[in-house]
Order: structure tokens, then C-alpha cells, then sequence
């Protein structure tokens, strides 16, 4: 995130206990570091420490990420566009230290009369017989009373992302409430998915602060932990951030969905359609909130980046006890929602191995049941979530294996999961895919073409439906394609953007080039794509 949206990142949340705020975000101070991504994962990072004029310092060995100081009196910002300028670096962001505001303060609950609350019904999981083994669910949250007996013994790799160590006890009670929702195992109440282990990363210190890195820190441990879902239940002023701002963070929750989990996150709780990240990013399932009567909540945002919602007004979920004797408070919020379709994308994952995280994601999304105005809306998304849907609805056709946004994540270390569409001996390809300008911005295919060759695009596409078409040289860099950095690296692009493009372009260099099909426009409808790729030797 940009320094200006770090600072204003606001837990989607209210507080779920009468003793203590919640880990809402306000303006903070920036920090020294810079968060710089290597283009490959491993090479070293040596020469950052002349360029910045300190050393650098490990942070994720999987995503190639370290932390550079930036000299006394310089600026982070400044120093992270010089940085991601250099052909070593991927992407380049400062990193943002944030403080925690108080939130509203809600009451302790007395103990539930029944496991099975009216919102665990209302998303159809109340009758849903849990495998015996489901995947672990990662909160990026405010840590885990594991004390509760309806919690007690689930956690698993336990973090705290800013020392380091694995006190995870939660002082707040923010993030207690989320674990209830999403895995409470079944006794005074019971959450989405009980068998699921619970993965408990503090990303909030003592006093309410965070940082960037932690973030990036926690969605690294959550994919070494082999989280099946990751909850994120924060959110922050996407319009404050461009998206070379957020890369390195963006590509930290990419990594996860490559790694087959499913990231979800809160809309956040202003109440209007502003877009919030993480919710807004791509691959990250945005959730809504709704009330027992199948009615948006008046608090909850709304936006094109929604994708379907759940109950989150007045639940009873756990607390600690130290915060509630009962163990049990009633939360409203965004936050509380979130973790219901966590525990749910555990839940599909366990049941239905055979899918990948791309046909649950979508799964997720088709299978909810609409309230409101017909099909998709802004407010609720695709609708509610229904568990029992997901479970048993017809899967979705398989789409190009994700991530495939831009040339950082078909090149390199992930070059094998994305061959070649044409090489010298194959001349023509046909393939076929997805693309929306929140979930899956655009695809991006390798074809391999000799001195003079000529290449030919077609793509098609349902009537209604607004695609842009363009190719790219072997110069591309890992993100210049959704950044829209050209620098003499388009080679052609269509000069419409709609349901039928094409394009026809002569090369004078061989090499690889790489064809991209992007969703130009938030509100344009978007579906499947069929894309012909055609070589001709000159």
C-alpha cells in the first residue's frame, strides 16, 4: 500500500468485547524501510544495500522480499520508485508502521442456548457434516484465545508477525471472534467449519500497531502453515493507492492463491461503495455483511469488488474470558462475516479435492443465494453465502492455470505451470479463459516467434462482454502489463474493446512475446473468452 492508504487502513470491525478497542486503523507514521522484491526469488539482494545505503534484511525467502533501511532524512517512497526501477526488482513499496483506533464497543454475550446460531443457518452450514479432516484457516488478526473449549487444541503454527515469537494471546478479542465464526469446534456454539485447525497470526502488537511487512510476513507464514483459506478481516481506502504502490503486498496474497489458498477479506464498515483493500485486490474474495432478514447492512460497503456476503449483525461468537467471564460475545461488523466464507472455502476445499482454487473461488461466488436486485449487485455481490450449494452445485470449468496476470508470474520459477501457446513447431493454439477487472484483471500467454513471423490474435467473446487485446515484447518486464508501463514494450494493441478483437503483427526480431487479454473497465460485464493463436513463418 501507498503510504497515505497504509496509514489509513481501517480494521473492517467493530469491537467484539466491552473491555477493550478493536484493531481499527488510523493515520500513522511512516516508516524507514522499503519492501523490495527480487525478480527472481533468489537472487541477492547485496547490491539494494548501495543503492539505499543499508543492508538489507530477509523478509519472505519464498517471494524474494527484504526490507532495505532508507538513509537518515530520506524519503521511503522516493527511494522505493528508484528501487523498482532497477532490472534486479520486481516491484518496490515502503513499508507503513499503523496504529489501531478505538471502535465502537459492544457487550458480552451470555452462553448461546443453541450451537447452531441463526446465522450459521441462514448460510445452509448448520446440517452440513464436516469432513473429518479440513484444511487449517490463517486469521491475520489480533491473535487467539485458545483457552475456550470451543477453540482449545485447534491452533496450529502459531505467529506473531511483528517480534517474530509465538505469543499469539489476544488482548483485544477482535480476533477470538473471527476464530468462533469461522472453526468454533461444535459446544456452546459452532463455526463454519469445526474441524478445521485454526493458523493464529498477530499482525497488531500490544499497543494496536502493525506494519506492511507484517502483513506480507503473515500471508508467508499462513502459506508455509498450508492454510487452505486466509481471513483478512481489514480493510483500507483503495483510492488512496495505485497499484505499483501495493505490489509487493499484492503479490504476497498472489503467492497464496498459487499455493491453493483461498485469501478472503472484509469490505470494511463505512457504509457506502467506497473500495477497500485487500478486498479490492485481485484473487481475494470480498465479502459483505448481512443481517438476519436477509437485508445488506446498513454498515457495510458495497462496490464492484464485492463478491457475495454473509450474516454479520449481532453473532454470538467467542471471546476471551479474561475480556467476557461467558467466553461468548455479540459482534457486528464486516470482520464477522469474512471468516464465514473462510470457514467455507475450507469446507469445499476438504470435500471436493478435485478442484482447483480458482473453481472454488468461483464456486463460492455462483453458488450464493441472490437477495436484492437479480444476479450480481454492488451491495451483496453474487449473494449469500450457501454453504450446502457450494458443497454439491456443478463445478466450474477449469480456467488457464492462476496466477496469470502478467509476465513476473508465467516467467521464471513459474515458467512450467504456463508452457509456450506456439513455439517453432506449433503453429496455432486455442484457448480460453476468464478475466474481471477485480478478481482476475487480465491473462497473459508465452507464444515463441522466429525473425519475421507473423502473429495473428483472434479473440471472441459472449455479446455484452469488453475485452482489451494486445502484445507485448520479450523486453516486458514482471509487471508492465497491468501497471500499464509501455516503454517501447507494446507491440500492438486493438484499437476496439469489446466482445471481438483482433490483431495481426509482424515481427523482426524472434524471441518470446506475450499476448495479454485484460477487462478494461471495472463496470463492463465480463465472461469466458475463446482466444485463437495463429503463427505464420515469414
Amino acid at each position: 500500500m501507498s503510504a497515505r492508504a497504509a496509514t489509513a487502513l481501517a480494521a473492517a470491525a467493530v469491537c467484539v468485547c466491552a473491555a477493550a478497542p478493536g484493531p481499527a486503523l488510523a493515520s500513522g507514521t511512516g516508516g524507514s524501510d522499503v519492501l523490495v522484491a527480487m525478480a527472481r526469488p533468489d537472487a541477492s539482494a547485496a547490491a539494494l544495500a548501495s543503492a539505499a545505503g543499508g543492508r538489507p534484511r530477509l523478509l519472505s525467502r519464498a517471494l524474494g522480499v527484504w526490507l532495505v533501511r532508507a538513509a537518515r532524512g530520506a524519503d521511503p517512497a522516493r527511494l522505493a520508485r528508484r528501487l523498482a526501477r532497477r532490472p534486479e526488482v520486481a516491484a518496490a513499496q515502503p513499508d507503513v508502521r499503523l496504529r489501531a483506533a478505538a471502535t465502537p464497543i459492544l457487550p458480552c454475550a451470555a452462553r448461546p442456548d443453541s450451537p447452531l446460531g441463526w446465522w450459521l443457518a441462514t448460510v445452509r452450514a448448520d446440517r452440513v457434516d464436516a469432513p473429518a479432516q479440513t484444511g487449517p484457516i490463517a486469521l491475520l488478526d489480533t491473535g487467539v484465545d485458545g483457552s475456550l473449549p470451543e477453540l482449545a487444541g485447534k491452533l496450529r503454527s502459531p505467529l506473531d508477525a511483528l517480534s517474530g515469537g509465538v505469543d499469539v494471546a489476544d488482548r483485544d478479542g477482535h480476533g477470538t471472534g473471527v476464530a468462533g465464526i469461522a472453526a468454533a469446534r461444535p459446544g456452546a456454539l459452532r463455526g463454519v467449519s469445526p474441524t478445521s485447525p485454526i493458523v493464529p497470526i498477530r499482525v497488531f502488537d500490544a499497543s494496536g500497531e502493525t506494519t506492511t511487512a507484517a502483513l506480507v510476513k503473515a500471508i508467508d507464514a499462513a502459506v508455509a502453515a498450508h492454510a487452505a483459506a486466509i481471513n483478512m478481516s481489514l480493510a483500507g481506502p483503495a483510492d488512496e493507492s495505485s497499484a505499483s504502490d501495493d505490489r509487493v503486498l499484492e503479490m504476497a496474497i498472489d503467492r497464496a492463491f498459487i499455493a491453493g489458498a483461498l485469501v478472503v477479506a472484509a469490505t470494511g464498515n463505512e457504509g457506502d461503495d467506497s473500495l477497500n483493500v485487500p478486498s479490492a485486490y485481485p484473487h481475494v474474495l470480498s465479502v459483505a455483511a448481512t443481517d438476519s432478514a436477509d437485508a445488506v447492512a446498513s454498515f457495510s460497503n458495497g462496490g464492484p469488488s464485492v463478491d457475495l456476503a454473509a450474516p454479520g449483525v449481532d453473532l454470538v461468537t467467542t471471546a476471551p474470558a479474561a475480556l467476557c467471564p461467558t467466553g461468548f460475545a455479540l459482534a457486528s461488523g464486516t470482520s464477522f462475516a469474512a471468516p464465514a466464507v473462510a470457514g467455507a472455502a475450507a469446507l469445499v476445499k476438504a470435500a471436493r479435492p478435485d478442484l482447483s482454487a480458482p473453481q472454488v473461488f468461483a464456486l463460492l461466488r455462483t453458488s450464493a443465494r441472490d437477495i436484492g436486485p437479480r444476479g450480481f449487485d454492488p451491495d451483496a455481490g453474487f449473494g449469500v453465502l450457501d454453504v450446502t450449494e457450494a458443497l454439491r452445485a456443478a463445478a466450474p470449468p477449469p480456467d488457464s492455470p492462476e496466477v496469470d496476470d502478467d509476465v513476473y508470474w508465467i516467467t521464471g520459477r513459474y515458467a512450467a505451470r504456463h508452457p509456450l501457446a506456439l513455439t517453432p513447431r506449433r503453429r496455432s493454439a486455442r484457448l480460453s479463459g476468464q478475466v474481471s477487472a477485480f478478481n482476475d484483471p487480465a491473462d497473459v500467454y508465452r507464444v515463441k516467434l522466429r525473425s519475421r513471423d507473423r502473429l495473428t490474435a483472434r479473440l471472441r467473446a459472449p455479446a455484452g462482454t469488453r475485452y482489451a487485446l494486445s502484445v507485448w515484447n520479450a523486453r516486458t518486464r514482471g509487471f508492465d502489463i497491468t501497471s500499464g508501463r509501455e516503454r517501447g514494450r507494446l507491440v500492438a494493441a486493438s484499437d476496439r474493446r469489446g466482445s471481438s478483437e483482433s490483431l495481426a503483427v509482424e515481427v523482426r526480431r524472434g524471441g518470446v512475446f506475450y499476448v495479454a487479454v485484460e477487462a478494461p473497465r471495472p463496470d463492463a460485464a465480463t465472461g469466458s473468452y475463446a482466444l485463437t493463436l495463429r503463427r505464420r513463418p515469414g
